[in-house]
């Protein structure tokens, strides 16, 4: 198996912490505002059953807002009308724009409604619908919006044909993800347990029809697909608290905690019924990336990636 690192890639702008009576400041303060968005999300139990689900998935939303400075897209909007929201899951994203943009009629559309919310703002409105199949929709968006979708489709070409011809000319795709795999710019996170982790499930998914290394290329298909002034940009979150920086350390304690409830569960079925992993042998890897997430040391980090581009 070749490993994952071979691809060339931007290095983060994060800064290891030295340990500084600064950095001890910055802990305390990450610390005491990381258990306020917990308490905010209704805490993370142990289980990742569907409550932990939605709080798990309003915790991302949580993260990506801190790492996008409290901005909810980064597509030049101005007064849009209309705006739909695809697997839009809890769809924390779509009533927090509905929300900011109360002139605009708002439509989130996912495979099942057992997600949603009981209560939503007057201009927001689900749909069922998959985002790989032709969108069965009967109006055109100013905007169009999807995050945090790595694996989820067979093919991301896909799902930029399908929403070319739903946004009006002149309106905005906008599409946030993880870029997959985690990496770390110094030798640290090289060969540890959470990069075996992530090197094995990636070989393991390669036997399906998911792709966890194509989000970086969400840019090149709008392109393809004859989007203009694509834009694309980059951010980082770190695995743990190991950067320099208040917010750096916050994002990381928030993104510690996320992944230590998500990834041990959502990759059961990778190891043990494609890989041929035993329980036990798989306990143990999770057991060591645990370890590696709790461990300043390793200076790992996800690339978050975000492209736009415009409909002619």
């Amino acid at each position: 198996m070749l490993p994952i690192h071979s691809t060339v890639r931007l290095r983060s702008n994060l800064e290891v912490d030295t340990g500084d009576d600064e950095s001890e400041h910055d802990l305390s303060a990450a610390v005491a505002k990381a258990s306020e968005y917990l308490k905010e999300v209704g805490g993370l139990a142990s289980k990742f059953d569907e409550k932990e689900f939605l709080q798990d998935t309003n915790l991302q939303h949580a993260i990506l807002g801190l790492l996008f400075g409290e901005m909810l897209h980064l597509a030049p909007l101005s007064t849009p009308r209309s705006a739909l929201d695809f697997c839009c899951g809890t769809s924390r994203w779509s009533i927090e724009f509905a929300q900011a943009y109360p002139g605009c009629d708002v439509m989130g559309t996912d495979i099942s409604d057992r997600l949603q919310p009981a209560t939503t703002p007057a201009n927001y409105k689900f749909q069922i619908q998959d985002a790989e199949k032709p969108w069965q929709l009967d109006t055109t968006y100013d905007y169009i919006h999807g995050r945090a979708l790595v694996a989820c489709f067979a093919d991301n070409r896909t799902v930029i044909k399908n929403a070319f011809p739903h946004l009006k000319s002149g309106g905005y795709l906008e599409i946030q993800d993880g870029i997959v795999p985690w990496r770390g710019d110094d030798d640290s996170f090289r060969g540890s347990n959470f990069d075996k982790w992530q090197n094995l499930l990636c070989e393991g998914l390669s036997q399906t029809s998911r792709d966890l290394m194509d989000a970086k290329n969400w840019g090149r298909y709008m392109r393809e697909e004859g989007f203009k002034d694509v834009v694309e940009q980059h951010f980082f979150m770190p695995i743990n608290p190991w950067a320099k920086g208040q917010r750096e350390k916050l994002i990381g304690l928030l993104c510690q905690r996320d992944w230590a409830l998500a990834l041990p569960d959502m990759s059961v079925p990778v190891f043990t019924k494609i890989l041929g992993w035993t329980k036990e042998q798989y306990d143990k890897l999770m057991e060591g990336l645990l370890r590696d997430l709790e461990n300043t040391d390793i200076h790992g980090y996800m690339e978050v990636y975000v492209a736009y581009g415009r409909k002619p």
